[in-house]
């Protein structure tokens, strides 16, 4: 059973349970705490040999990514993260200065963006390290940016450059040192939580998901869940310079990283088509880089990959966990 199966699963097993909000389903779930303001819930799990290797990550960067996957999801809901919760299984044979150094780096990015741990679990793991992060946020209901609510004829828009991640983890796991930029957004990616909340003001984003999977998978979830679909232009995707060059060094197209690879961290949204270009010029005022118009979402049909225009027989799908 893969992870796409065990979701389903879950969904069947407590259908007949009652809910206080939206669960299962998007970023985080979605819980009214009081009139016009929800709070939202997200869990995430890196485990060592899946998400990470001791090998090749650092204690620091263990760390600081445990919690930034987490405080991405809620920056993609369109709200604050307030706090928090982490549980963590402890193998043998990692140092008190191992953990040290962990601690400092989920620390660190806890007081970038000023929310504290308020508590977890601890236990013995005979089985390799894994970190379990639960982070909370909170905001206007009315602010709350779903996965389900994309409308056909918006701008499909990116928050960054794509494929950064996956040609670090590539980097990484041949032991290169070769462009430093690319090995730290797939060691220690950075959340965008202002974005998102600032995203999460506009009335005229739609739907907004982060890219945790590749685009092909993540976008596939807003059209699945919107009853959408959308197109794509492979020529408009955002690459760094240091991702082109990688590419080009290792004769890879750039499109199957940035599409599939994963673990970029950026938001994903549509923009209502009158207001997008608006929209994109309000945000490179306010952050000093404009987000990159990718594709378009349609009425139906999955997503329908293009080439300077013209459809592609190319088949790109995003990370599938085990």
């Amino acid at each position: 059973m893969d992870e796409l199966g065990f979701i389903k699963l879950a969904e069947r097993s407590m259908s007949a349970v009652s809910s206080c909000g939206e669960g299962i389903g998007d970023d985080c779930a979605v819980i009214p705490t009081s009139v016009g303001r929800v709070t939202v819930v997200t869990t995430d799990m890196l485990a060592e040999g899946v998400h990470f290797r001791l090998s090749t990550s650092s204690a620091y960067d263990i760390g600081w990514k445990s919690l930034a996957v987490n405080l991405s999801d809620v920056a993609s809901m369109g709200v604050r993260p307030v706090a928090s919760f982490m549980a963590i299984a402890r193998p043998d044979g990692l140092s008190d200065e191992w953990y040290e150094e962990f601690m400092a780096g989920y620390r660190d990015l806890s007081v970038r963006f000023g929310v504290p741990l308020m508590g977890g679990d601890t236990t013995a793991s005979e089985s390799g390290l894994t970190v379990c992060v639960t982070a909370i946020g909170e905001g206007e209901a009315a602010h709350v940016k779903r996965r389900s609510a994309a409308l056909s004829g918006d701008i499909v828009m990116t928050a960054g450059t794509l494929g950064d991640s996956a040609a670090g983890l590539s980097l990484a796991e041949s032991g290169s040192t070769r462009y430093p930029a690319l090995l730290k957004a797939h060691l220690s990616p950075s959340p965008q939580v202002e974005e998102g909340q600032w995203l999460g003001g506009r009335r005229e984003v739609h739907a907004m998901t982060d890219i945790s999977d590749g685009v092909a998978k993540d976008l596939g979830q807003i059209c699945r869940m919107s009853g959408t679909g959308a197109r794509v232009e492979l020529t408009r995707l955002p690459l760094s310079d240091d991702m082109r060059r990688y590419c080009a060094e290792e004769n890879i197209d750039p499109a199957v990283p940035a599409l599939c690879g994963g673990e970029d961290f950026k938001l994903l949204f549509t923009v209502d088509e009158a207001e997008a270009d608006t929209l994109a010029a309000d945000f490179a005022s306010h952050f000093g880089y404009a987000p990159y118009p990718i594709g378009r979402m349609t009425p139906s049909g999955g997503i329908e990959w293009l080439r300077h225009g013209v459809a592609v027989n190319e088949r790109f799908t995003g990370y599938i966990h085990r």
